[in-house]
């Protein structure tokens, strides 16, 4: 049975004549009647049974519950919880930009350590990212100590015998303190 005018205005006009979906309003749509509990599925006309709904979204929700569509409310959570998740990855890319800058000072300070001993830069870009693992789990002070160990018992006259030693001295110490990356 067709829901009577009077009844039909009423929804809208409870519902602001807005569809309750989408939140698009009159005139820009044309606006129907819906049921909460569809027809199909036993609802009545009841005016508590019964919604504004622009026609796409009356025609796309069909039979479906209304517990299973979303609603403007459903979609004004998720435009909040959105915009915290973005707010979210702001900040975390903020802190992650920080760490990168407190990494590069610290491998600036490992790089002179080393520039100290062998007169010469030595670290290639595979070495800062590996020396970088290595920033994760010891402090700078710590890493340094290790290339002036590596110095003091290798020499400084092979560049690439100081690094694998100092590298060997940290993976040493990270085992003994049972450490993972």
């Amino acid at each position: 049975m067709a829901v009577s005018k009077k009844l039909r205005f009423e929804v809208f006009k409870r519902d602001n004549f807005t569809c309750q979906y989408c939140g698009r309003q009159t005139p820009n749509v044309i606006l129907e009647i819906d049921h909460i509990v569809p027809t199909s599925q036993a609802g009545d006309d009841d005016i508590q049974n019964l919604i504004t709904s622009c026609f796409e979204c009356n025609r796309g929700k069909a039979g479906t519950p209304l517990t299973v569509i979303k609603t403007r409310a459903d979609l004004a959570d998720d435009l909040v919880k959105l915009a915290e998740k973005e707010l979210q990855l702001r900040e975390y890319k903020k802190l992650q930009n920080q760490i990168r800058r407190r990494e590069d000072r610290d491998i600036t300070q490992i790089e002179e350590s080393f520039q100290s001993w062998c007169k010469r830069r030595v670290l290639t870009q595979y070495g800062q990212e590996s020396f970088r693992r290595f920033l994760k789990i010891f402090p700078v002070d710590k890493v340094i100590e290790a290339i002036n160990a590596s110095a003091i018992k290798v020499g400084s006259n092979d560049p690439e015998q100081m690094i694998d030693y100092t590298f060997g001295i940290l993976h040493h110490w990270r085992r003994d303190q049972n450490l993972l990356w």
